[in-house]
């Protein structure tokens, strides 16, 4: 699978990709559901059949040295080259939902899958200050409880 927006990082697709159901897979075209906010798509697909072509002889290359396939102990200047016959793209559309906002003038973004919500990640602001508070209110209550325990069993 080919990213082909603007919006995500690859990485970020590669997080959303494994929770869709491929099976249901219908190729885009046609105008989009009412309300539905589209995205362009950001890559030709001669790019894309060229993504797919590294990511595929680097697999291959990651496989013939993890497999030990190519004989012998040792090894260097493994060099894979693919020759695909018969690929074939197809565009297809995945829902997901991107906020982005600034924070004390650094960005961040949340992601949230289209069709799975438990599939949820991003960053977010932390207020050390409020982490820090509340540490110190944890050990204090610690503190008060350890010696409350001690004045209960001193006074017996």
């Amino acid at each position: 699978m080919v990213p082909a927006s603007r919006g995500l990082q690859h990485a970020e697709c590669a997080r959303l990709a494994p929770h869709y159901d491929l099976a249901a897979l219908r190729p885009a075209g046609g105008p989009p559901p009412a309300g539905t906010l589209v995205e362009e798509f950001d890559v030709q697909r001669s790019m894309a059949r060229r993504r797919v072509i590294e990511a595929l002889e680097s697999e291959a290359g990651a496989r013939l040295q993890r497999e030990r396939i190519v004989p012998g102990h040792r090894y260097r200047n493994v060099n894979v080259s693919a020759l695909l016959r018969g690929l074939r793209t197809r565009r297809v559309l995945f829902p997901a939902y991107v906020l982005a906002y600034r924070y004390k003038g650094k960005p961040y973004r949340a992601i949230v899958h289209g069709t799975e919500a438990s599939c949820t990640f991003g960053d977010a602001p932390v207020s050390w200050r409020k982490v820090i508070g509340i540490v110190a209110a944890v050990v204090l209550v610690l503190v008060l409880v350890v010696f409350a325990a001690l004045a209960a069993v001193g006074s017996r």
